[in-house]
């Protein structure tokens, strides 16, 4: 079984979710719909966001003009709309299953009893967590920037330092320190993905590409 469903998974990420596999099962279609779905959302996001720079974010030069904010909060606006869609797209996931499973030829006792399994797994995933986490993060950037914008008189660089108005720096500082903490939760979660991927793929006998 388990090599079975490796295979299902193998196709659905080489981009050929419908490739045969041997001792077929009423939920192969499911599956095969979930895994290409999940590998073309990825591949959509990552088109989307490949040309988002975000190298130069907390840099003291990213604060040096008002064109230079601006560019910034655009590029993130980007980044934060790919962010929501792969996020709605993960939450709506599971109804996109279940629809599937009830045009198969499955029981509905064992419809039902998939459904218990599938939430079992995706429910924890580390996935939806890091999807909404990226979502929260780009928020946050543009946040800050759109504050740094609007106080753009009392921010400036000197000696490629940062230098705040007083008045100003503790509500910058704030906003500053949320949105590193976001960053640092998503590093976090990326990792915790990024492992429970490797260990789906050792559990199915999986190569890495």
């Amino acid at each position: 079984m388990k090599r079975h469903m490796g295979e299902i998974i193998q196709n659905a990420e080489s981009g050929h979710p419908n490739a045969a596999v041997a001792d077929s099962t009423p939920f192969d279609d499911v599956m095969r719909g979930y895994y290409a779905d999940v590998a073309g959302e990825a591949k959509t996001y990552e088109a989307t966001t490949a040309a988002v720079d975000v190298a130069d974010i907390y840099t003291a030069k990213s604060f040096s003009s008002k064109e230079t904010v601006q560019q910034v909060i655009t590029r993130v606006q980007t980044l934060a709309a790919a962010n929501r869609d792969f996020y709605n797209f993960w939450m709506s996931e599971p109804q996109a299953v279940e629809k599937r499973l009830s045009q198969s030829s499955a029981s509905y006792s064992d419809q039902k009893d998939f459904m218990v399994g599938f939430h079992k797994t995706y429910d924890i995933s580390p996935m939806g967590k890091l999807l909404k986490a990226r979502c929260d993060w780009s928020a946050s950037v543009i946040s800050l920037y759109s504050f740094a914008l609007l106080h753009s008189s009392e921010i400036h660089v000197s000696r490629q330092q940062l230098v705040i108005d007083p008045k100003t720096f503790d509500e910058f500082k704030q906003k500053e320190d949320a949105s590193f903490a976001l960053q640092k939760t998503v590093l976090a979660l990326r990792a915790q993905v990024d492992k429970s991927i490797q260990n789906t793929k050792n559990a199915f006998g999986l190569k890495n590409r």
